[in-house]
């Protein structure tokens, strides 16, 4: 609230008048604002993603939900904005996801497009790809080639043991 008097005088006769005014400012809801960054990236194998964060000028209690392309596989603490998978995500079947995350103050709401992108670990052993057995001719020294690969895409090198290793 702010108090101030005013003067007001006649240029003619110089007579003036003086009025006390006060103007007092209401307060308007405003919406929540979205501050958290738009891009989670949790590990692969973990539920917990992170959280939308939101401020609002009034400090009204704030409700979160989202919605989008990948909600029906997240799910969102309504009062904290706390985001977890419904189950643990593995990078090899799918290492993106899209929700939109929506605050409300009771009144006014706020969204936002977020993107999770998985972070891929190291989770999966090689896996031989080619036969186990060989049965080669006689007086032939190649016997046949292994091979195997690894869903991570990491490179794999081969080595022999055993009895006739040698």
């Amino acid at each position: 609230e702010i108090s101030l008097n005013i003067r007001v005088a006649d240029k003619g006769n110089a007579q003036s008048s003086t009025s006390k005014v006060t103007i007092s400012v209401s307060d308007v809801n405003e919406a929540p604002t979205i501050t958290s960054g738009v891009i989670f990236r949790p590990n692969e194998n973990q539920t917990a993603i992170g959280s939308i964060e939101a401020t609002d000028p009034e400090g009204d209690d704030l409700f979160y939900l989202i919605f989008g392309t990948d909600a029906s596989e997240i799910s969102v603490n309504n009062a904290t904005g706390a985001l977890t998978f419904n189950s643990s995500p593995d990078y090899e079947t799918k290492s993106s996801y899209s929700i939109v995350g929506q605050v409300n103050d009771g009144t006014l709401i706020a969204q936002k497009a977020f993107q999770i992108e998985l972070v891929n670990l190291n989770d999966n052993i090689p896996v031989f790809t080619s036969a186990e057995t060989f049965t080669p001719d006689e007086n032939q020294t190649s016997v046949g080639t292994v091979v195997a690969n690894d869903a991570d895409g990491d490179a794999v090198a081969y080595s022999i043991s055993g009895t006739d290793a040698s």
